[in-house]
């Protein structure tokens, strides 16, 4: 049975942090193991072993911290979003501009977040210039999560 790389790709984008934290420490011992055999294949000493197992930790760690990261950005995006959409429908609207949106929301959103965001969800929102040639949002359909 040939495994379904897309299936396993989907499946692992829609964990949480944490599922992949657990899951990735519980594999660990077995990644470290396995290049500790690398290491030995190749009849490197103890000193070579024990670089390669805090290359594979550094890597790890670095893994995680980008994950955490990458996990806080996607919430960011996704609470902006939700903001966004329920405030152009609550308030019958087709566009909002970014300054309305750091007035309504948050100061601390930047042209660069919200362009962000707006990439993050490209069937749902969409950067527009408003009439008066201000830079704004637009609002589009909503997914079953929306």
């Amino acid at each position: 049975m040939d495994p379904d790389f897309g299936r396993i790709l989907e499946t692992i984008r829609r964990a949480s942090p944490l599922d992949l934290f657990l899951i990735s420490f519980v594999l660990l011992p077995f990644v470290i193991a396995g290049w500790i055999d690398v290491a030995d294949g190749l009849g490197l000493g103890f000193a070579a072993k024990l670089a390669t197992v805090a290359v594979v930790i550094a890597a790890y760690l670095f893994w995680l911290f980008y994950m955490v990261a990458a996990a806080r950005r996607r919430d960011a995006h996704e609470l902006c979003r939700q903001q966004i959409l329920d405030y152009l429908e609550r308030n019958k609207l087709n566009a909002v501009s970014f300054e309305r949106l750091r007035e309504r929301f948050s100061a601390d959103y930047t042209d660069e977040f919200l362009v962000a965001a707006i990439n993050s969800f490209p069937g749902q929102l969409a950067r527009v210039t408003l009439a008066d040639g201000r830079a704004g949002v637009r609002g589009g359909e909503r997914d079953e999560t929306g």
